[in-house]
């Protein structure tokens, strides 16, 4: 029986792909900060597959203190981990109204540095799982060269701060196993323009356009298209591969620019250990 942990699991993309996974016999640890919602989702697993010891770990990804008290927590509890899916991302609208720790913005925040806590604070008990991967979810179509000064602005637009993310986020998947950062297998997914809540709630010319014309698909697609995916290379060692729904793309080069990359990661530490002395 496979683990998941899922981060971004209490709605969403991140809770589709935690019930496909557990219909497919993995045991689900959701990570979300609604401990409701993640009540709830832990009660749909339970019946979906009851002989696995699914798990619920409340955790704010906007506090990198709260973050460092999970790994310790799950590390502890569990000596193996299987795939590591890092889904959690504010959309615009939520993340624009999010508060920005230290100066940071909650996209860069969210989006990058709790992932880099995660991949390294979690890298030894994935490397007892069987064929461990971690599988990095965004948006690699609105990557942009990396631009730290906007990447880390509390007061950058929405939508700037959001493509800086994913732009950390590629750099990362396809930089840390090549520079021997981690032994564990990486790689990043877009499951295509999902129509999220906040899709759903534009007038209704903007979702027939999402949905028809570029090709906007549910939620729980996504969660069935990526589960699929997982469970269909369960077997196999994919590092450093990107994929657009179920097809394979070629690697942008502005994910491959190692000085962006350690960049990127020095940048990313001066943030983390100015946040743990707050």
């Amino acid at each position: 029986m496979k683990t998941a942990l899922i981060t971004g699991a209490t709605d969403g993309i991140g809770k589709e792909v935690a019930l496909h996974l557990a219909k497919q016999g993995y045991t689900i640890h959701v990570l979300g900060r609604s401990s409701e919602k993640g009540q709830a989702v832990l009660g749909q697993l339970q019946k979906i597959h009851m002989g696995g010891a699914h798990r619920f770990y409340p955790v704010d990804l906007l506090s990198v203190k709260a973050i460092d008290t999970f790994i310790k927590t799950y590390t502890d509890e569990h000596e193996s981990l299987d795939l590591l899916l890092l889904n959690a991302n504010p959309s615009m609208k939520a993340g624009g109204s999010l508060p920005a720790p230290g100066g940071v913005n909650p996209f860069f925040m969210i989006g990058h540095v709790s992932r880099v806590l995660l991949i390294r604070g979690l890298d030894h008990v994935l490397a007892q799982g069987k064929n461990p991967k971690i599988i990095h979810i965004g948006d690699f179509t609105m990557a942009f060269d990396l631009d730290l000064e906007v990447a880390m602005d509390a007061n950058a637009k929405p939508m700037k701060a959001l493509s800086q993310s994913y732009s950390a986020n590629g750099l990362v998947a396809m930089n840390m196993g090549r520079q021997g950062l981690t032994g564990i297998s990486q790689e990043l997914m877009n499951p295509g323009l999902v129509l999220t809540q906040q899709a759903k709630s534009n007038k209704t010319i903007v979702n027939h356009l999402m949905k028809w014309v570029m090709g906007g698909i549910e939620p729980k697609e996504a969660g069935e298209i990526i589960g699929d995916y997982i469970v269909s290379t369960n077997v196999v060692r994919t590092n450093g591969l990107v994929h657009r729904r179920d097809k394979e793309k070629k690697v942008s080069q502005k994910y491959l620019r190692l000085d962006q990359f350690q960049q990127l990661m020095l940048s990313t530490d001066k943030v983390i250990n100015k946040l743990r002395a707050l």
